[in-house]
């Protein structure tokens, strides 16, 4: 039978081992997400690793009960990030993982409902009301289409979908892109700028990890040498991750990284609704984002081909999590 190993946020010596059902062996791969059972319930967990294998005698292993997610959710990296978060910070490795994942919340499907061709009208008032104001509409309408225009709705629309006189789809709604913006040029630098940028980028084009620290006192140039860098570092392939101690109080920053980056940057918050930071995620792991601006948690985004980690004011105690998993950003 295949076996995987799988981690769960819970305080454990280790992975727990459970059978992997053959619909989901195609798919199933280090990373992916999945609902396994445990004691009463279920939870959510990742895979860290496969194998063939058999049962040992006495034991019944349980199955995997589903996999979240068309791809895997966690890069190789990130996963070997969490096994060192787990020793250095003394947690287990499901919850060090558990940090990094994001709410696992896809768009909302939007509910469609469209006359069916030669359908005979109802006699009903209400359900005769509902058919002309469709029968007047261009294509198929959402239900919060129907309901703004007249009203609660569901109960009547029921009936009309079973004896065949309107038919009901679904569909997710269409990515939502950044808004369009004019980008902005970066100025030129004075030359002690210059000097740091480009001591920064020597270590960038050799691909060593390095580590800089720029001292400055406030409007002293330090963000525009930080946009600098992004900037190379997206025309030599690399993304990059700008970590800020409060979103709150830094919109002037966020707001020149939009105007530098326009849809090659994301934003992640706390504010954020599941949906909207399952979008912004699915972006930048998807490669259409490759800079990632946020506080604490964002240092895990799943940014392709990361080149770049900027700490801004380091020094903050909010780049600390208290709460296990404890960690230090």
């Amino acid at each position: 039978m295949r076996l995987a190993d799988i981690a769960v946020a819970r305080p454990l010596p280790g992975p727990l081992t459970y059978e992997v059902p053959e619909e989901f062996r195609a798919a199933l791969a280090e990373g992916s997400r999945v609902v396994v059972p445990l004691g009463g319930g279920a939870v959510e967990g990742i895979v860290l690793a496969q194998r063939d294998g058999d049962c040992p005698d006495g034991v019944k292993l349980r199955r995997i009960r589903q996999l979240l997610g068309d791809r895997p959710e966690l890069t190789p990296d990130l996963i070997a990030l969490g096994r060192w978060i787990a020793g250095h910070y003394i947690c287990s490795i499901g919850e060090a993982l558990s940090a990094m994942v994001h709410p696992h919340a896809p768009p909302r499907r939007t509910v469609l409902y469209e006359l069916i061709e030669g359908a005979q009208e109802p006699r009903g008032p209400r359900q005769r009301e509902i058919f002309k104001w469709l029968e007047a509409q261009e294509g198929p309408v959402s239900l919060d289409g129907i309901r703004q225009a007249l009203g609660e709705v569901s109960a009547i629309l029921r009936p009309l979908v079973a004896k065949g006189i309107l038919r009901k789809s679904d569909r997710e709604p269409a990515p939502v892109e950044p808004e369009a913006t004019e980008l902005e040029l970066d100025p030129q630098l004075t030359p002690e700028q210059s000097e740091v940028r480009d001591s920064i980028a020597a270590s960038m084009d050799r691909r060593e990890a390095e580590v800089h620290v720029i001292h400055g006192v406030t409007g002293s140039g330090k963000s525009e040498i930080y946009l600098q860098l992004v900037r190379r570092g997206l025309e030599h392939g690399t993304g990059a991750i700008f970590l800020v101690p409060e979103i709150s109080l830094t919109v002037p920053m966020i707001e020149l990284f939009r105007k530098r980056f326009g849809p090659d940057m994301a934003l992640f918050h706390s504010s954020l609704t599941p949906s909207e930071r399952h979008r912004e995620w699915s972006r930048v792991r998807g490669g259409t984002a490759r800079v990632v601006v946020g506080a604490r948690s964002a240092v895990f985004a799943p940014v392709v081909n990361l080149g770049l980690i900027i700490v801004d004011e380091e020094a903050e105690t909010s780049y600390k999590q208290y709460e296990r998993p404890g960690y230090h950003a």
